[in-house]
């Protein structure tokens, strides 16, 4: 009796295919809505992850592994599955080379009563900030062509200071004097920034002392 033997199914490679390319076109990471608009269907997205060829970051986020830049990769995931965050406290001032800390999550900023998002990858720790902190001093960042929001080096240093339960003293007063010391540092906008936030009484003595 002849053995039939399981033939490939082209079709699937075909929309597999489809998928990587739009994703590559997407600089590697999208949404499902967005690459449908280009054609791919869901279940070659899917057929992908089961693969391991790609990442799923949240429900309807996928990433291609060797897209993402080798440094702030973690920072780039966590802006696109939580669109409305803000990068903070020790990962802000780990991307700005404040501090040595290597925090084992993407610290984000999101609205007081904001939607919280169930993310895969990255690991991902959400801190509530009441709207007028939250939307005070965002930057958009440029990593390898991705853009992330993040707070201003004054900002996150700020953010630190008044939320020392979160921060620990010592990388904060680390990290404000590595800025003091760094190329752009304004100590009329730091100070500025935290009499917005409230702690200029507290961060005043610190920077009094560490430029004396």
């Amino acid at each position: 009796m002849a053995i039939q033997m399981a033939q490939p199914d082209m079709t699937t490679d075909r929309y597999e295919h489809e998928a990587l390319e739009a994703l590559a076109g997407a600089g590697g990471i999208a949404h499902t809505t967005d690459l449908a608009k280009l054609g791919v269907r869901h279940t070659a997205l899917t057929s992908l992850w089961r693969k391991g060829r790609l990442i799923r970051l949240k429900a309807g986020l996928y990433q291609m592994p060797e897209a993402m830049p080798s440094q702030h990769a973690a920072l780039v995931q966590a802006s696109y599955a939580v669109p409305s965050g803000v990068i903070c406290l020790v990962s802000a001032l780990d991307y700005y080379g404040l501090t040595d800390a290597n925090p084992e999550a993407v610290w984000v900023a999101v609205p007081m009563g904001g939607w919280m998002p169930r993310v895969t990858e990255p690991p991902i720790q959400l801190v509530h900030f009441r709207t007028r902190l939250y939307e005070l001093s965002t930057e958009v960042q440029s990593v390898d062509g991705h853009d992330i929001r993040i707070y201003s080096r004054e900002k996150t240093l700020c953010d630190c200071l008044r939320l020392p339960e979160l921060v620990g003293r010592d990388v904060t007063l680390g990290a404000l004097r590595r800025y003091l010391r760094s190329p752009g540092a304004n100590v009329t906008r730091l100070l500025a920034i935290a009499d917005a936030c409230r702690v200029g009484r507290r961060m005043t003595p610190y920077v009094e002392a560490l430029v004396a």
